[in-house]
């Protein structure tokens, strides 16, 4: 019974997901290649997160001329994200890996190493996450350099949300079960 109730919790701890439905992350890229600079906004709209399945939208404007180069939305698995700006996860990146963590702005910060893909050129980059979310990126290389800031992020609804709550209810249950259940069989 308390392995069960360990595996519940195990997999209820691994399910959290950084951002929540109806949140929007917009991000400002610079591009720099022989001092010419080209500025973009890559705008994320969490439009529904369910059954381990993320659906958002894209929307990228190019800044220079204003002009929506993309506007697409994308339905991936949790596990599988590809374009999503957290866990490890870099637009229009490859490659990256966990290297350490460290101090951005006062806060704790993942650090991660890869590649910014821009047309065939692959430009070795360091990410920086702050709870799981893309807070800064640079790199450069053969003339290219490439910075990505998180510009803002908000949530579209006013309506409180429960659900965080019930989910953190449903652990403290959990925990306070298996407590009772080791205190009973004598393990505590």
């Amino acid at each position: 019974m308390t392995k069960e109730l360990a595996l519940i919790l195990i997999l209820l701890l691994a399910s959290t997901f950084p951002i929540t439905s109806n949140e929007v992350l917009i991000y400002q890229v610079e591009i720099i290649y022989e001092n010419q600079i080209s500025l973009y906004n890559y705008t994320f709209i969490i439009n529904s997160l369910n059954n381990n399945f993320v659906n958002f939208t894209l929307v990228i404007t190019n800044l220079n001329n204003g002009s929506v180069i993309l506007n697409n939305t994308y339905v991936y698995p949790i596990s599988n994200l590809k374009v999503l700006p957290i866990n490890g996860v870099v637009f229009n990146g490859e490659n990256f890996t966990f290297s350490g963590y460290t101090e951005y702005h006062n806060q704790n910060a993942s650090v991660y190493k890869g590649y910014f893909i821009i047309n065939t050129t692959k430009i070795p980059s360091t990410a920086y996450f702050v709870n799981n979310i893309l807070y800064f990126l640079n790199g450069s290389v053969d003339g290219y350099s490439v910075s990505i800031s998180l510009s803002s992020e908000f949530s579209l609804s006013q309506s409180v949300n429960y659900g965080g709550y019930i989910i953190l209810g449903i652990i403290v249950a959990f925990i306070a079960i298996g407590v009772v259940i080791l205190i009973k069989i004598g393990k505590i």
